[in-house]
């Protein structure tokens, strides 16, 4: 008699770097390198934003990608088929010229791109919840911000060094590419048992649907959420660098140093750090301390001299605490995350994690046009210290009650 025996196989936390790369690479290559080179030939930058926003967007609508992947396909399918959709978009931005007449393609290209991206990341995080033990998450959540962060900063930068050194656009495109090609060999290890076969699409979405009801109804999955959505350690400040470096007295090759390659370096230790705590002490914790370090940390820049030296100093460490805090509320979410229904609900609590930043941005962007950078920064840590106090309040108060003693001692 024959056996079939379905084996499954996944991969060491390291190497989640390099699957969630794509996403970072991209990032950082379409808003820096893109967006310069797209300024210097003339187009608007309105219609650069457009071409930004419609990459963004997918990010938000994952909880449209999650499902879908939930069930159908294998992950291991999906990450290969938006690996290969994302070399494709790279190529077509590569062949594309710049100019005026053509965003209307290179918006579509953009487009698919934040969709292939953010379905290797929803694909990357349910191998994780499938084939990592809950105490490999905060691991699996550190190397997954440093190749992430690490990936913005070095699409950013390397990618705007070779456009602007004789390579362009099309050079700096296919690097992309290939190094997302290469990022992606890990997968080719992972052993996953097929799904079966004959269950109605109605069946499964309804499975589903109980499986994440009954995540949330724990008060782990509740406090998780809550965590996720909490406005602290956003980074709100970091979009606006560029805008405020002025008031710092930062040069643009300060601020491009800064906020391109090497701040996404700086984040990687931080990250990693981050991930090793939340793997050796209650991950909540580590998060609430991590993100109020972060809080510190604006503090600290908002009260130093503004000077350049100053200015890049600080940008760097707060890349630092943001990739710590990060990689902690990575760790808390991807423990309540099980086999059933991993990408939907990595899904959710990245969509939740995503809202509290553009509505924090736009506040502390209204309080710098009135009130100046230095308030900017004590408005951003206020908000995420406020925050973080009103989350540990609820932990306190939904902490389990003591069990009594049945049989108390006469």
């Amino acid at each position: 008699m024959n056996e079939t025996v379905a084996t499954t196989r996944g991969v060491r936390p390291p190497a989640f770097a390099l699957l969630y790369m794509a996403w970072g690479l991209c990032s950082g290559f379409l808003t820096i390198a893109l967006g310069y080179e797209l300024a210097q030939a003339g187009v608007s930058v309105a219609a650069i934003a457009g071409l930004v926003g419609l990459f963004l967007f997918p990010q938000s609508a994952k909880l449209l990608i999650g499902p879908v992947i939930d069930v159908s396909l294998t992950v291991k399918h999906w990450y290969w088929l938006a690996t290969f959709a994302t070399l494709a978009a790279l190529a077509g931005i590569a062949v594309t010229p710049l100019v005026t007449a053509s965003m209307p393609l290179l918006s579509a290209l953009s487009l698919l791109l934040g969709i292939a991206t953010a379905v290797s990341a929803t694909a990357t995080t349910a191998l994780m919840a499938q084939t990592n033990p809950v105490s490999e998450r905060g691991a699996v959540a550190g190397w997954q911000q440093a190749g992430q962060l690490g990936g913005q900063g070095v699409g950013g930068g390397a990618g705007l060094w070779l456009a602007q050194h004789g390579a362009g656009v099309e050079g700096a495109a296919l690097l992309m590419a290939a190094i997302i090609l290469f990022a992606a060999l890990p997968m080719r290890r992972v052993r996953l048992p097929e799904r079966q076969a004959g269950l109605r699409l109605g069946t499964q979405f309804a499975a589903l649907g109980r499986t994440l009801l009954e995540i949330l109804r724990t008060r782990k999955g509740a406090l998780a959420l809550m965590l996720s959505m909490t406005p602290v350690a956003l980074a709100a400040s970091a979009n606006l660098w560029s805008a405020v470096a002025d008031d710092w007295g930062a040069s643009a090759d300060l601020v491009a140093l800064t906020t391109g390659a090497l701040g996404g370096v700086a984040s990687i230790p931080g990250a990693l750090f981050g991930g090793y705590l939340a793997d050796r002490y209650p991950r909540r914790a580590v998060f609430v301390g991590c993100s109020f370090v972060s809080a510190v940390g604006l503090l600290v820049m908002a009260l130093a001299p503004h000077t350049p030296g100053w200015f890049g100093t600080m940008v760097l460490v707060n890349a630092m605490l943001t990739g710590a805090a990060w990689a902690a509320i990575g760790a808390v979410c991807f423990e309540c995350l099980g086999s059933v229904g991993a990408a939907t609900m990595g899904a959710t609590f990245s969509s939740a994690a995503n809202l509290p930043v553009p509505v924090v941005t736009m506040i502390v962007g209204a309080v710098q046009t009135r009130y100046g950078s230095t308030n900017m920064l004590l408005a951003e840590a206020g908000i995420g210290i406020v925050g973080l106090a009103l989350a540990c309040l609820v932990i306190w108060l939904s902490r389990p009650a003591p069990e009594r003693n049945p049989h108390p001692a006469t």
